[in-house]
């Protein structure tokens, strides 16, 4: 703030600390949206951020630079919100719900051959779980 306040400009470490800060805070969404069309959109929308933050920080020192910080900040997530309202980003949700709908489904169901070879697995798995512990109960009366 030293640079800010006596320059009226903030330095390049500023401008550095600005695209840092914004890109850790899209790191999970381009994780979560990895492989489909929203992460080109996560993608403009952080660089339209980073010079949207830089162009409001970058102004001569305000009165109350706290104040003024934190209304840059609530401006940024307005543009961040407006941008983020995208067909692709509802779209990869709405088929990530109609994936699990589906998969619950048909883990649930009988009439689908994925639940009915679940079944019969646990069925095996759990009758070959009693046999061994019959099979030991019976030693064990024996003695």
């Amino acid at each position: 703030m030293a640079q800010w306040e006596a320059m009226d400009r903030l330095d390049n470490g500023d401008w550095e600390n600005i695209n840092a800060t914004i890109r850790d805070v899209f790191a999970p969404w381009v994780r979560q949206y990895a492989y489909t069309s929203v992460v080109n959109t996560l993608q403009n929308c952080r660089n339209v951020l980073c010079h949207v933050v830089w162009a409001a920080m970058n102004v001569p020192f305000p009165r109350d630079p706290f104040e003024h910080i934190d209304r840059v900040v609530e401006n940024a997530l307005d543009v961040f919100r407006w941008m983020t309202n995208s067909r692709e980003m509802l779209m990869a949700n709405h088929y990530a719900h109609l994936i699990q709908r589906n998969w619950r489904r048909a883990i649930a169901d009988p009439s689908y051959s994925a639940c009915r070879n679940r079944l019969m697995y646990e069925f095996k798995k759990i009758s070959s779980e009693t046999d061994m512990y019959g099979d030991i109960c019976r030693v064990s009366e024996g003695l």
